[in-house]
Formats: structure tokens, C-alpha cells, sequence
């Protein structure tokens, strides 16, 4: 009986042993078919001060459009700050290449994405690069423009659509596993999907923007009024607000045009019937829906043509909150040095 014991002991001992020797090796394996996807700060070709934002807002895109995929595991994204932080790279160095493959390297990054940019009058040119970190070979290597508002967001995730493409094609030894990436959005992201649901967030993102950033930031993103209330004018049906971004505007104004317009139709309708037929009750009838028609469709114009003003204050209004950019009062003093004057007075800043 102890023999058997000690037997069966044995069995147990050595099928534990297997089942954790294998769940390391499966587990292993797995680790390695997940690409760990490095993207570092794009560079700012010309060196605007209004569109430095953007070093770290363009690749946040990227960031959050590769991550939505869930083919790839998109590493911590302050890891190129810290290196600069410390002092071993400049932010320029992220333009070279074997600069970025040691940095990935050193991170055990898979792939490695580098990139530039140059804004000027409201346009944006990009230039994007992914890297094999264990070959060295360029597996994209893409350039695109936009203008510098919501369309931005929309480019840079086709962009990161066709990049992903290539990687499947181009690292076929790799088995794009799904994997829990921490999705990381950029302010301009934020601003387009909601910006009052983001309020809160944008604002504390905007804390680590210069006033002149957060001024062009603002530039970019603010809503006019004059061509959605053209539209709305000249072609009407809310068309205008829908461009505008106002969804609940312009579906108010459909609406209401096509219920007016319905509504005109059917009373007209039964008003010429009921003349007709000599039947009063269906001319009253269609007289009250076509009445009630008429003066619908020129509810609905006047509201579609005076929503645009209202949705763009509001809006602005939240965009300015949210980027910070309350008026405020700082009162300054500069005290006499080397026979100059004192001065004093206050500094007003903000946008209206």
C-alpha cells in the first residue's frame, strides 16, 4: 500500500512539474508573438512655438488609433520624455534612426515609430516611420497633409491603418495577438469626441501648454458661424450645422423642415379634395395642417438659421474654459534698475 502511495505521489509531483514548465513555455511564446510597439515625440521641423502642441499630440493619435486595433502592445509613451529629461538625447535625436533603435533596444520594443512634422497657416504636413528593432528595416514609410482642425485626428488614424497593414505583411513571423493596450487619447481627439464629457481632462493636459500654444490650439479648434449658417440659409435641412459638428441642431432642423414640408403637402392635399368633393370637414382639416405647415417651415428656417451663433458661442465658450483661457487680471510691478524708471500697472490676458 506505501509503495503504491509513494507511486501515485510521484505521478502527481511530476505532472505538476510539466503543467508549470509548460504554462512558462506557452507563456513565453506568447510574450514573444505580442510586437511592442514604441512611438516616440514627432519633431517639429521649423521650430513653431505655435504648433509645439503637436510633438506630442501627433503621436498620442497614433498612439490611440494602433492601440484600438488590439494587434499591439503600445508602450509607455513617457519613455522618450524621461530619456530626455535626463539628458541622454535631445528632442531632435528622435529624427535618427539608429538613435531610436537603441532607445527601443534598451526598452525591448519590437518596433519602433519616428516621425516629423511641419504646420504653417493652418495646414500640417506629417511624415511618419516604423521600424524593426531586430533588423534595423524600414517597414513604413508614409507623408500626409491636413488641415490643422478635427480632420486631423481622422487622417492620422487612416494613416495608422495603412502602417498596421504593412506591419502584418512586412513581420509575418509575428502573430498579432489581442492584448489590453492602455488607450491614450490626444487633446485634439478629446476636443472632437466630447469635448464637455472631456472637459475636466483636457483642462489638465492644457496645463502643460504655453499660453501662446494654448491661444493656437484654440485658433485651430474654435467654431465660426458664417458658412454653416450660409448652408443653412441657401440649402437648408440642417445641412449647415451638421457641418458645423452641431448633430442635435441639425437633426432638429431635418426634422422639423420635413414634418413642415409633410405637413403642407397633406393639408394642400385635402383642401383641394375637399373643395372638390364639397366635403367641409376635409377642407377644415387641411386647412389647419396646411396652415400649421406654413408657419412650421418658417419656424424651423429662422431656428436653423440663428442655431450656428448660438452653437458656436457655446462651444467656444467651453473651448476656451477647457484650454484655460479665461480672462484674467495679474497686477505687476517693476522696481528702478540702473536709472530706469518704476513701473507699474496690470497684465490682461486671455481670448474673447
Amino acid at each position: 500500500m506505501r509503495i503504491k502511495n509513494r507511486f501515485f505521489k510521484l505521478i502527481l509531483l511530476f505532472s505538476a512539474l510539466a503543467l508549470c514548465v509548460s504554462n512558462v513555455f506557452s507563456s513565453d511564446k506568447n510574450e514573444k508573438k505580442v510586437p511592442r510597439v514604441l512611438i516616440l515625440d514627432f519633431v517639429n521641423t521649423n521650430d513653431s512655438p505655435n504648433y509645439r502642441y503637436l510633438e506630442g499630440s501627433v503621436p498620442e493619435s497614433f498612439s490611440s488609433s494602433l492601440g484600438k486595433l488590439k494587434k499591439f502592445q503600445i508602450m509607455d509613451r513617457s519613455i522618450w520624455a524621461n530619456e530626455v529629461t535626463k539628458g541622454s538625447y535631445s528632442k531632435k535625436d528622435a529624427l535618427h534612426q539608429m538613435t531610436a533603435i537603441n532607445v527601443a533596444k534598451k526598452y525591448n520594443a519590437d518596433i519602433v515609430i519616428v516621425g516629423s512634422f511641419s504646420a504653417n497657416e493652418g495646414q500640417v504636413q506629417i511624415f511618419s516611420k516604423s521600424i524593426e528593432v531586430s533588423t534595423e528595416r524600414i517597414i513604413f514609410d508614409g507623408q500626409t497633409e491636413s488641415t490643422l482642425d478635427g480632420n486631423l485626428f481622422t487622417v492620422i488614424s487612416k494613416v495608422s491603418n495603412e502602417m498596421a497593414i504593412e506591419m502584418d505583411k512586412k513581420l509575418p513571423e509575428i502573430t498579432l495577438l489581442a492584448t489590453n493596450s492602455k488607450n491614450r487619447f490626444d487633446i485634439i481627439s478629446l476636443i472632437v469626441s466630447d469635448l464637455s464629457g472631456n472637459k475636466d481632462l483636457i483642462s489638465n493636459i492644457a496645463a502643460n501648454y504655453s499660453n501662446d500654444e494654448r491661444n493656437s490650439l484654440f485658433s485651430v479648434m474654435e467654431k465660426e458661424p458664417i458658412k454653416p449658417f450660409l448652408i443653412n440659409a441657401l440649402i437648408g435641412y440642417g445641412l449647415g450645422s451638421f457641418t458645423q459638428g452641431d448633430r442635435p441642431g441639425g437633426k432638429t432642423a431635418l426634422y422639423g423642415e420635413l414634418g413642415s414640408i409633410g405637413a403642407i403637402i397633406l393639408g394642400g392635399t385635402s383642401v383641394v379634395l375637399g373643395s372638390v368633393s364639397y366635403i367641409i370637414p376635409l377642407t377644415v382639416f387641411g386647412g389647419i395642417f396646411l396652415t400649421g405647415g406654413i408657419i412650421g417651415l418658417v419656424v424651423f428656417k429662422v431656428y436653423e438659421m440663428i442655431r450656428p451663433f448660438f452653437y458656436s458661442d457655446s462651444f467656444n465658450t467651453q473651448l476656451r474654459e477647457s484650454l484655460r483661457l479665461a480672462f484674467t487680471v495679474k497686477p505687476y510691478i517693476y522696481l528702478a534698475q540702473n536709472g530706469e524708471p518704476q513701473t507699474y500697472g496690470v497684465e490682461l490676458s486671455g481670448k474673447f
